[in-house]
């Protein structure tokens, strides 16, 4: 599969649900200049609060579907 074959499995967001540690500031800048935003958090074995982060795709409309 290639870049913007998201449309074709219908998918509209990436979540990355325990995939970035709240003590590891160069990743979170990484996610949020890539486009990626904070969108809840959740607690770690010990004790850190997370960002849950999400990154919406946007679809474009296939020409070649009516």
């Amino acid at each position: 599969m290639g870049h913007g074959d998201h449309r074709l499995l219908a998918r509209t967001r990436i979540i990355l649900w325990g995939g970035v540690r709240a003590d590891n500031p160069r990743a979170i800048r990484y996610y949020e200049k890539n486009g990626f935003q904070r969108v809840g958090r959740f607690t770690e074995a010990d004790g850190t609060l997370s960002p849950d982060m999400m990154l919406a795709l946007h679809t474009v409309p296939d020409p070649a579907r009516p």
